[in-house]
């Protein structure tokens, strides 16, 4: 049996039967759907929940601390960050820059003499780990006592809503401004008696909107070391609290990282983060994808009944086939033909539906998010090439699977009994 007669006979033996056909074709395409739009559901929760981790932040970046002081997890736990740790981390290969970040020890901050709640932290503006890009103003030399000030936490220091529109042009208003510090210090070792310093820093820049740094204060680290060094009344020790890394390339990430956790230190990494989160999204995704095969090796069943149906109506066709020549394998593609066909066109149906549910679901998601002043719009169903082959070779191996049973036992029926029986 050539494949054109294959082609003619099937396609003749489905319209014969259009009815049951068309029926079977439908709970394929129930399936199908099914599991299209769950695993565009699951690529859209991956794909928008990794965005946003990666939002937070460079990829390339490694946030690196002292173990605890508890730790037992290595012998090699180091309690401390110093010049030394530096010297260290900058050795390793991948790494493209560092920047020390020190938290500057102060009792109490004022702006316009009114006491303010906040942190300052001293990191190094040469770095290009420390800069972005500043709403208003410019980053301070290395040696002056000017701060950077987060958008968010300037607005508060103004009684500003930071989420009003009008608070970006308001804001700028705080530049050149002074937030003066008090810090304690003893005046001798040994001594118990405290000297209060005070300390005035100019506000001369701004960071923007939607920087990671709107709530923070930064000074240069020469000067966030003269405090730090008067406040313990040490001229030679100065602990970091945390230093931040810089890899050359994305790839080179992880092996840092693990050398920077062999030196005994501990590590924060969007990259890690992101990979542990991939790893929940993928099972999160592979279990919507269970959840809508079921649906489609339920069809399967459907397809098998078709198949049989037809074998008890065409005893005579299959006998009469035989006696012309008919080996056992062109009966056995005749009938899986046909479930393919089935399975191959529910899926194909099924992917059209998936699409404009797809479609009209996103639609709902961005009129919800516009009527919430959202800026962002998110697509909630997400389709990939891979999502359509993978919907359509499925259903078509479900068809092909279906009819395999069928197949077989009508390549098993006696010629016979099949001519006698009709």
């Amino acid at each position: 049996m050539n494949f054109e007669d294959l082609v003619y006979l099937v396609s003749s033996n489905l319209r014969l039967r259009k009815n049951r056909t068309l029926l079977t074709v439908i709970g394929v395409v129930i399936g199908s759907t099914c599991i299209f739009t769950l695993l565009s559901l699951g690529q859209g929760l991956r794909r928008n929940t990794i965005g946003q981790f990666e939002s937070l932040g460079d990829v390339k970046s490694i946030s690196v601390f002292r173990s605890p002081n508890n730790s037992n997890s290595t012998k090699k736990a180091k309690a401390i960050l110093d010049d030394k740790s530096i010297n260290q981390l900058k050795k390793i290969q991948g790494v493209s820059s560092l920047a020390a970040k020190l938290s500057v020890p102060f009792d109490r901050a004022y702006f316009n003499d009114k006491p303010m709640q906040c942190s300052i932290t001293g990191t190094d503006f040469n770095s290009k780990s420390s800069l972005e890009k500043l709403l208003y103003g410019k980053y301070p030399g290395p040696n002056e006592n000017k701060i950077i000030i987060g958008f968010n936490l300037a607005c508060s220091f103004l009684d500003l809503n930071y989420q009003d529109e009008r608070a970006k042009n308001r804001v700028k208003s705080i530049l050149n401004k002074s937030i003066n510090i008090e810090y304690s210090n003893k005046l001798s070792e040994g001594e118990s008696d405290l000297n209060v310093e005070r300390l005035s820093l100019e506000i001369c820049g701004i960071t923007k909107e939607d920087s990671k740094l709107s709530w923070e204060i930064y000074l240069p680290m020469n000067a966030s070391k003269r405090v730090y060094k008067s406040v313990h009344n040490d001229e030679n020790k100065v602990q970091y609290s945390s230093i931040d890394i810089i890899c050359d390339s994305i790839k080179n990430v992880s092996n840092v990282e693990k050398n920077i956790l062999k030196l005994g230190y501990t590590t924060y990494s969007l990259f890690s983060v992101k990979a542990s989160l991939n790893k929940i999204m993928t099972l999160i995704t592979m279990f919507l994808g269970f959840l809508g095969s079921i649906s489609l090796l339920i069809s399967s069943f459907g397809i098998m009944n078709t198949m049989n149906m037809s074998i008890l109506e065409r005893k005579k066709e299959i006998g009469i086939i035989k006696v012309l020549g008919a080996n056992i394998s062109s009966i056995k593609k005749i009938f899986v033909s046909e479930a393919l066909v089935i399975g191959f066109v529910g899926g194909f149906i099924g992917i059209f539906i998936g699409f404009f549910i797809n479609f009209i679901l996103n639609y709902i998601m961005r009129i919800y998010e516009f009527s919430n002043n959202e800026s962002t719009y998110t697509n909630m169903f997400i389709v990939t090439p891979f999502l359509i082959i993978f919907t359509l070779v499925f259903s078509s191996l479900i068809g092909i699977l279906s009819g395999l049973i069928p197949a077989v036992k009508a390549s098993k029926l006696d010629v016979i009994n099949a001519l006698k029986d009709e």
